[in-house]
């Protein structure tokens, strides 16, 4: 009941450096049990998933083929 959500403090929950949508659910769901005493608010530097942790794990390599390719377009060399 909207009631029971009044009731409840606040609990300030702040990832540094990213959280994922699957933590955000696991709190959303604690949050919206009745006997949980607290309503979890959620702040983040970062959401991330599959793509973004994948490549945070990688350190951007120079690809020759791919600056001759951007060469013989006629662009400059991306990063």
């Amino acid at each position: 009941s909207a009631s029971g959500l009044d009731k409840k403090k606040v609990m300030l929950v702040y990832y540094i450096g990213g959280v994922t949508f699957m933590e955000i659910a696991a709190l959303r769901y604690l949050s919206n049990l009745p006997d949980f005493p607290f309503r979890i608010v959620i702040c983040t530097t970062k959401l991330v998933n599959g793509g973004t942790f994948l490549g945070s794990l990688f350190a951007e390599v120079d690809n020759p083929l791919k600056a001759e390719r951007m060469m013989a377009q006629g662009g400059a060399e991306e990063r």
